[in-house]
């Protein structure tokens, strides 16, 4: 109780709270839990009050073993540790969280409104028609952990988060004449994907 109310007395603000004392590998932590719907909301109509061709993007293309981003001056892949595959969960969470915050650092001065990352619902891609080892690829992208990343540091950073369906973006890097991978955070930053699908959806009933 003391050290719940020494954290309590350091905060001054009127977000709601809650915290607990969890006990791992012999040591006490405080896990406080913070309320920030309201905040996201007020970062979210600060944002909407801009105009579209005045905001900013940030276009995140989740792979196996790395992931790419664009920005207006950021265009490069990050690339988890080696031995990403055999870490635990907490080991996964620190790789990631720590290339996740350098790239937040290396994209500050693009003063980003809106970080754009792809909606992968496992369910929907595992189709018949794809392979096993693209299946197995799919369900190994560690996509959970780093949506609750990029969503926390985006809240840090007063930016917003959104869902980008991401069918067809590697196929049109390619026939733009670019990397599959970059070129795809290049086309989730633009938020243009939908267009390029319908056009190959008619392209593929003529």
């Amino acid at each position: 109780c003391k050290l719940r109310n020494k954290h309590y007395n350091k905060i001054k603000d009127e977000t709601k709270r809650t915290a607990r004392l969890i006990r791992k590998n012999g040591k006490f932590y405080l896990q406080s839990i913070v309320d920030c719907k309201q905040q996201m909301a007020k970062i979210k109509g600060d944002i909407d009050k801009i105009e579209p061709e005045l905001r900013n993007y940030c276009g995140i293309d989740l792979n196996d073993g790395f992931f790419s981003v664009y920005s207006p001056s950021v265009w490069q892949n990050y690339y988890y540790d080696e031995n990403f595959k055999q870490y635990n969960s907490h080991q996964r969470e620190q790789n990631l969280r720590q290339l996740i915050k350098q790239m937040f650092v290396d994209i500050k001065r693009d003063h980003i409104h809106i970080v754009r990352i792809e909606d992968l619902d496992f369910m929907k891609l595992k189709h018949k028609d794809k392979s096993k080892a693209m299946n197995k690829m799919i369900h190994e992208l560690p996509y959970g952990l780093f949506r609750k990343l990029i969503e926390i540091e985006s809240f840090n950073h007063q930016m917003a988060v959104e869902l980008i369906d991401p069918a067809y973006s590697s196929q049109k890097a390619l026939e733009l004449g670019l990397d599959r991978h970059l070129g795809a955070a290049k086309i989730i930053a633009e938020g243009n994907i939908g267009t390029y699908d319908f056009k190959i959806k008619n392209k593929e009933k003529t």
